[in-house]
């Protein structure tokens, strides 16, 4: 993977009291280790 890009938005949601974000990323097309990425999801307080 090349080139990640974290962007971060403020805004999106700051009713809610959360902050978005995107990371983009580019890839070479061949087949990665599925098992290496992982999304992180925190519980609602």
């Amino acid at each position: 993977m090349k080139d990640l890009t974290l962007i971060v938005n403020p805004y999106s949601r700051a009713n809610e009291g959360q902050v978005e974000y995107t990371l983009w990323a580019r890839a070479d097309g061949v087949p990665q280790d599925t098992a290496a990425y992982r999304v992180l999801v925190n519980e609602a307080a």
